[in-house]
């Protein structure tokens, strides 16, 4: 994390107050009675007795001033007012130092991205996007009878590495196995499962005019006697981004060439 020396004016980051003045989301933390606390929560609060003139200083990781501030004539219990607390990375650590005649407390802040709820994620074999501009994050996997199991990147809005698709293909089947990151605390609350046979029918996956063949993860759908089947397999996700990496949904090796013989094969047919 790049080390910030920030030193501002009283008025133009902490606000120091006789009762909590809570922003909406921020975390009130009791300094006398935690010590350390995570939260993906923007701003915090931090309480505390004082008395006399009370100092604030809140530091990065590596020690670093990001901001200090001074109140005068404080007696009782005391509010920081919320400071604001800015994501550098995945997960940035702070420390907030209290101190007054009172006594000095500290609170180990550990800032995390917010969970991500209600985003669609895809089996990333061959992005649409590719071929077709209006297709966004959708994705399909080009598979052919004889594949055996074929796994690929399971990417959530189109950024995050959730995990792997497995598309079991066996006996003139295929079946979708999803499996997320383990500590990414995914929850999959929707997942449907698409097979298409031609290029207007993939075209029609990605703009949501489909009206082909669909199933659900763990069943059996019959890829007929197709040479090459898209198989889209979208699911609606939840999950806590910060132990996964950012990507992007490439296409996996041979899907490309596998999407090149669907065109042709489909050029044969209408030739």
């Amino acid at each position: 994390m790049r080390r910030i020396l920030l030193i501002l004016p009283l008025a133009a980051l902490l606000l120091f107050t006789a009762a909590p003045a809570l922003a909406d989301g921020a975390l009130l933390i009791d300094a006398t009675a935690t010590q350390s606390v995570t939260t993906s929560e923007v701003y915090v609060n931090v309480t505390c007795p004082a008395q006399g003139t009370v100092t604030v200083t809140v530091s990065d990781e590596h020690g670093a001033v990001y901001y200090e501030g001074l109140r005068g004539d404080v007696s009782g219990w005391f509010y920081t007012g919320d400071l604001y607390l800015p994501l550098q990375e995945g997960t940035t650590r702070y420390r907030v130092d209290v101190s007054s005649e009172a006594g000095a407390y500290s609170v180990n802040v550990t800032r995390t991205q917010p969970r991500i709820a209600g985003v669609k994620a895809y089996a990333a074999g061959f992005p649409l996007s590719t071929v077709y501009s209006r297709a966004g994050n959708v994705c399909v996997t080009l598979v052919t009878p004889s594949d055996g199991d074929v796994t690929v990147p399971l990417v959530a809005g189109g950024i995050y590495r959730l995990g792997s698709v497995i598309l079991h293909v066996s006996g003139g089947t295929v079946t979708a196995e999803a499996l997320p990151e383990e500590g990414a605390g995914a929850e999959i609350t929707a997942g449907r499962v698409y097979l298409a046979s031609g290029v207007e029918d993939v075209m029609a996956l990605a703009d949501g005019r489909f009206t082909g063949a669909a199933g659900a993860l763990g069943m059996p759908m019959s890829l007929g006697d197709a040479e090459v089947v898209a198989v889209m397999v979208e699911l609606t996700v939840s999950f806590d981004p910060a132990s996964l990496h950012s990507t992007t949904a490439d296409p996996q090796p041979g899907q490309t060439q596998r999407w090149q013989r669907m065109v042709d094969l489909d050029e044969d047919t209408v030739g």
